[in-house]
């Protein structure tokens, strides 16, 4: 099968602007919808369930998303080895990495859901999560089924970082709008006419994630080229899917240090009442949307960094750092920026009592204002994917994020016992974390680099 069918996006030719935005924006609208949609179950929870429901919803946003996000860092690896493959021209091994997608998602999807599963219930109380009003049951019931989804989740991540290499991140944001549709209209049905509360938007989720699943695997099987997914005659390889474990799970480990920092905050949050989980239930909702605009440029500097050390091509990756940076950070601050401007229109979506409102509000007028610092932190910590060093990322990120902040939780917290108090912490940690990730980039590449100029010149000699 013919690379020349497949190289329909050449990151060493004309404008990194163009390239970056052309890449990244279908990416964009992809993660603000996943995420509108999730904002949706909280929404129609809020609505037809009342402020209970709402509150054992959100309470388990941040443990939620620390489960997968520590399975789901699988496909960072996915992307730093098939875009690696893909700019280096090697058919032998991106046959063997499209072969060994779905055995990894099993391998890891099916034991994952069983595990977080077990042990859901336990840290939820752990996290002071409110047993009265049935909230810790609710909270039980919904993460359980939902994280029965993580196969689904973890098919559709892996498969779409396949089409990202081969610079393709139109469809993936079709299938996940499908889905979306899907979710929210089963949250509609299930919630509003069936009555079936927490479960009922539980359940619209794991479905949706079955079908954009399904779209991907359907996509890859017709593929016109070697990522091409065949069932009949495929060859798994476990040195592959043992070296997607060695960089994916350091960046589920760095994406889940920011979900644990999460935890600690909700652990928090529940220590001044009902009507502060659902105000920051609400807030972080919108904010969530924001986080996946601003990391899709995550996914840019992975793919183009790793293009460009499999292509032996490195005098873009300034540039391309530069830019997804910058980028990245204007659209943090205008999204943030907005956020602001109609953050009482958009708390007062899911949250009905005036003193949930306010804790809302004052959550989002701190992190939203921050957010062009938010968004330099995945983008750096992508970069450092990029050259293969995501057990660095996620070193500086969890000494950055989670550490800091649960210094600040144990020392200033305490001290000045307000909301306000609590959020701060995160400007601080987003700022010293990028700041170190960029740095320690920068010497990476320079270290790479002069390998490769050595090689070259090597080469001239004999």
């Amino acid at each position: 099968m013919s690379m020349s069918k497949t190289r329909s996006f050449n990151i060493f030719e004309g404008s990194v602007i163009k390239k970056v935005f052309t890449f990244t924006l279908p990416l964009m609208l992809s993660g603000m919808l996943q995420m509108l949609y999730n904002a949706a179950d909280t929404i129609v929870v809020g609505r037809f369930a009342g402020d209970e429901a709402l509150s054992a919803v959100g309470s388990t946003t941040a443990l939620f998303g620390m489960f997968t996000n520590l399975f789901l860092g699988i496909s960072v690896g996915a992307d730093v080895l098939a875009s690696y493959f893909y700019g280096a021209g090697d058919e032998k091994n991106m046959r063997e990495l499209s072969d060994s997608i779905l055995p990894t998602a099993l391998m890891i999807g099916i034991p994952g859901s069983v595990l977080s599963i077990a042990f859901a219930r336990p840290v939820l109380s752990l996290m002071g999560t409110p047993d009265e009003n049935g909230i810790l049951d609710g909270a039980t019931l919904y993460i359980s089924v939902c994280l029965c989804g993580i196969v689904f989740t973890l098919i559709y991540n892996l498969g779409a970082a396949l089409m990202r290499a081969l610079g393709d991140t139109r469809r993936p944001f079709l299938y996940l709008a499908l889905s979306g549709l899907l979710n929210v209209t089963l949250n509609i049905v299930f919630v509003a006419g069936f009555n079936l509360s927490v479960l009922g938007v539980a359940l619209a989720t794991v479905i949706s994630q079955a079908l954009s699943a399904l779209l991907v695997i359907i996509r890859l099987s017709r593929l016109d080229s070697p990522f091409r997914l065949i069932f009949r005659g495929a060859k798994p390889k476990m040195s592959k899917i043992l070296r997607l474990m060695k960089i994916g799970f350091p960046a589920g480990l760095q994406n889940s240090a920011f979900s644990l920092s999460n935890v600690m905050l909700q652990s928090a949050v529940n220590t001044i009442g009902q009507a502060a989980i659902a105000g920051n239930t609400a807030s972080d909702a919108f904010e969530e949307i924001i986080w996946a605009a601003v990391s899709s440029f995550q996914y840019a500097a992975i793919t183009f960094t790793s293009q460009c050390l499999g292509a032996k091509r490195p005098e873009r990756m300034n540039r391309i750092f530069a830019v997804t940076m910058i980028m990245a950070s204007a659209t943090g601050l205008v999204l943030g920026g907005l956020g602001v401007i109609f953050g009482r229109e958009l708390i007062s979506f899911m949250a009905d009592s005036e003193e949930a409102i306010s804790y809302g509000l004052e959550r989002l007028r701190i992190t939203y204002s921050f957010y062009f610092l938010a968004a330099l932190m995945p983008v750096s910590g992508g970069a450092l994917g990029g050259e293969g060093h995501t057990e660095i990322a996620t070193l500086t990120s969890f000494t950055g994020v989670c550490v800091l902040r649960m210094i600040w939780i144990y020392t200033v917290f305490p001290v000045y016992h307000t909301m306000t108090a609590l959020y701060l912490c995160y400007p601080i940690t987003w700022a010293i974390t990028s700041l170190t990730q960029s740095i320690i980039y920068f010497a990476i590449k320079r270290r790479k680099v002069a390998k490769l100029t050595g090689n070259a010149q090597a080469t001239d000699k004999v």
